[in-house]
């Protein structure tokens, strides 16, 4: 199967897809943050009329075929085995930028070429491929075999800009003149470094120079690169080009409404709105521990809780009679019913907290997360983040009072609440990729 250097050249000049119905795969990997809002992208892609297969970890796949979506699974990765694994949470806790990526790379290398492999042959007969995050590697390489044109989903800002550091790197150094449009290019650099030479040395036909010549020829071959983010959360760069569009988020909503159990109904009958407690995949080393922190904040803040229990491994057992224990809810029904969210500032947990009009206390673990508490403590709906090697009760406790009893921080969160429900992110992306795929590109 040949395999392509040169995007920009090869897809650049390509012809329009001439199709009312147009036939897409959309590949990305990851967790349920990154995961779901490709979820919902599809389905409004299929109400739109078109045919639409999603790539992703077969974790998944009953979720999407739920949802009558068609699912195609990367059958080797694992994302949850990954990040409970010992190699996963150590590397979490390495706090030097380039070791970290490296680390990651590392780790992901053995699965890299089934993964190669299955998403190449899950898009075979697509008329355009599309990819979110580091599903980009697999993506690049599936529309390269198949000669395809390509597009990008993303849940963070990618690109060059000085209103705002990169989403990838440390946030403090932020003040420092230059550091915002220095810190983009350095997190180019960490992420090609890490998975371009990795995806070249995997990908079927064997071995070779990397088939992504550099950062910039991807982003010129790309038909549109559409953004996951609400303009009210962050508003886009004025010097990205018009084809770098944040279109507002993309949220997976049941069809159907979801039916809590009795003893969630009971808890949250008997007092005031809970605090809701949730890392997502992220645990961190000692998750036994990170729970007994939660307890002993949520009792110094004198509030009642729910504790999401996740991926990451928090404890569910022994818990006072104020906190109850889950082991999910959807956010959409669960957060609008709390006082405030305790959360690792993932994207697709941060966009759920804004959504339902609540405020946050962000304990970032590590990639975006820490430009996401950053994001909210400065729009007035959250505290100052509390990295997690620095959680402590005193911290958490003070930081939950914060967020439950700040009536002018309540009041914030719920404007932009009704700001973002106001938005129609998946509708904008839909129209936007239509348009792309549909128009000839310039020669």
């Amino acid at each position: 199967m040949p395999y392509v250097n040169d995007f920009a050249r090869r897809f650049a000049g390509s012809a329009a897809v001439e199709l009312t119905r147009l036939r897409l795969g959309l590949v990305t990997v990851g967790s349920t943050g990154d995961v779901s809002p490709i979820l919902a992208l599809s389905r409004g892609l299929q109400r739109a009329g078109h045919e639409v297969r999603v790539v992703a970890p077969s974790w998944f796949e009953a979720t999407a075929r739920g949802l009558g979506i068609d699912f195609r699974p990367l059958r080797d990765f694992d994302p949850q085995a990954l990040l409970q694994s010992e190699r996963g949470r150590a590397a979490f806790a390495i706090r030097n930028p380039v070791r970290a990526w490296r680390a990651f790379g590392a780790i992901a290398e053995p699965e890299a070429r089934s993964v190669l492999d299955d998403a190449v042959t899950a898009c075979e007969g697509v008329d355009a491929v599309g990819f979110s995050g580091l599903g980009m590697f697999p993506g690049l390489v599936a529309a390269a075999a198949l000669r395809v044109p390509y597009f990008a989903a993303h849940l963070v800002p990618i690109g060059t800009t000085a209103d705002f550091p990169s989403a990838l790197l440390p946030q403090r150094p932020a003040w420092l003149p230059g550091y915002n449009r220095a810190s983009h290019a350095l997190a180019r650099w960490l992420v090609w470094r890490t998975f371009a030479p990795l995806a070249s040395r995997a990908r079927p036909g064997g071995h070779g120079s990397s088939p992504f010549p550099s950062w910039a020829a991807m982003l010129a071959g790309a038909r549109v690169s559409l953004f996951g983010i609400s303009p009210a959360v962050l508003p886009p760069p004025e010097t990205w080009a018009s084809w770098s569009r944040f279109t507002g988020y993309w949220f997976l909503d049941r069809s159907g409404p979801w039916q809590p159990p009795p003893e969630l109904l009971d808890f949250l009958a008997r007092g005031p709105p809970p605090v809701v407690v949730g890392f997502g995949s992220m645990s961190g080393r000692q998750p036994a521990r990170t729970t007994e922190v939660v307890l002993e904040a949520l009792g110094r803040a004198g509030v009642r809780g729910i504790i999401l229990s996740g991926w990451g491994g928090l404890e569910s057992g022994g818990l006072p009679s104020s906190v109850m224990s889950l082991a999910s809810a959807p956010h959409e029904w669960l957060f609008p019913r709390a006082a405030a969210a305790v959360h690792h500032g993932g994207a697709g947990t941060t966009a759920s907290a804004v959504r339902a009009g609540v405020p946050s206390v962000v304990v970032p673990f590590a990639f975006d997360q820490p430009f996401w508490g950053a994001r909210l403590r400065k729009l007035g709906v959250a505290p100052e983040p509390i990295p997690e090697r620095r959680l402590t009760p005193t911290r958490l406790g003070a930081a939950i009072r914060v967020a439950v009893g700040d009536a002018r921080m309540r009041r914030t969160a719920q404007a932009l609440g009704e700001r973002i429900r106001a938005e129609d992110g998946v509708g904008v992306a839909v129209k936007e990729i239509e348009l792309a795929l549909r128009r000839r590109p310039p020669p």
